[in-house]
């Protein structure tokens, strides 16, 4: 850890010389004390096509995050939840868009023309993919399972979500739609509800694969991995209770509505559906990655027992905004 953590400060600071910026965006990277941030910032830098500003906010006990011409840095006195960070630093932002990037996700040189170019042609908010670099097993499937559908090698097209790890959004549209609900205490389902309400507004979510990070996940056990989707899972009522009317009910759901126990009885059956979901619609994923389908499955059961959680105890105050 400390070698990668020196080596990201010399890759710093060999690439602080005059950048020529190019688009009319601003990068937002929330951090809490993030050991990949060094790396993100670096190919920031080096981007085909560069942004106006990046704006970091959140903490940095790695002192990665350093002011520039390019780079403005908004510490927070403590640890402040994503979506509370995030909305922070729209206030801050200039730029006519707003990329969402993870303080974990290391961008590709193409990453932000790919973004940039499907907002030219029309869209107001495109998500990018997610591609393969060397990982631990447990790693990979933490991503595929978590990412799902937006992998670097699936189709270009239309979502019904994105992530905001790796997300563009007019700003203009964001002060329509409102930004991301405060109510969200934790990560995971603030990035979903958004895009469930953008849906809803209208916009269309328009995935590029082109745009393409790596996400340099810490979960590389199965408990961790399993921990990790549970915990999005029981984001997905807060995220979905607002927006019934443009989301399907599956059987399932109807079913652990009722009878908990079942539900969970059944959530083998659900996970594998999911499994035929992701590796069907990405078949370069299933050739390239085919060891990876029992780790997948492991932890999508993860995210329907969250799941089921919130349906034994669902919180109260999550009406229509």
């Amino acid at each position: 850890m400390n070698s990668s953590i020196s080596s990201q400060h010399s890759i710093l600071s060999s690439g602080t010389s005059r950048l020529q910026h190019g688009a009319d965006v601003s990068v937002l990277i929330p951090n809490l004390h993030s050991p990949d941030l060094g790396r993100v910032l670096a190919a920031l830098r080096v981007q085909t096509l560069l942004p106006r500003e990046v704006i970091v906010i959140g903490q940095d006990r790695y002192g990665f995050a350093v002011e520039d011409e390019l780079v403005r840095v908004i510490a927070t006195p403590h640890p402040v939840p994503p979506a509370l960070v995030l909305n922070a630093a729209l206030s801050y932002a200039k730029g006519a868009v707003c990329c969402l990037l993870d303080a974990d996700c290391e961008p590709t040189p193409g990453w932000l023309a790919a973004l940039m170019q499907r907002i030219n042609e029309g869209y107001a908010v495109v998500g990018g993919g997610l591609g393969f670099q060397e990982q631990s097993y447990w790693q990979r499937c933490d991503n595929i399972a978590s990412w799902a559908c937006l992998m670097a090698n699936a189709p270009a097209g239309l979502r019904p979500h994105l992530s905001s790890g790796n997300m563009a959004i007019r700003r203009d549209v964001l002060r329509q739609v409102g930004s991301h609900d405060e109510r969200f205490r934790m990560a995971g389902g603030e990035d979903t509800e958004l895009c469930f309400r953008l849906r809803w507004a209208g916009y269309k979510l328009f995935f590029e694969p082109r745009a393409v990070v790596y996400n340099h996940s810490d979960k590389d056990t199965a408990r961790t991995t399993w921990q990790h989707l549970y915990r999005h899972g029981t984001q997905w009522h807060a995220a979905a209770a607002s927006h019934q009317a443009i989301l399907p009910v599956s059987y399932w759901q109807h079913i652990a509505t009722r009878w908990p126990a079942i539900g969970v009885a059944l959530t083998p059956l659900v996970a594998l559906r999911d499994i035929c979901e992701i590796y069907g619609a990405q078949q370069g994923l299933l050739r390239q990655q085919p060891e990876t389908l029992p780790g997948v499955f492991w932890a999508r059961t993860g995210w329907y027992i969250g799941r089921v959680a919130t349906i034994v105890q669902q919180p109260e105050g999550w009406g229509r905004r």
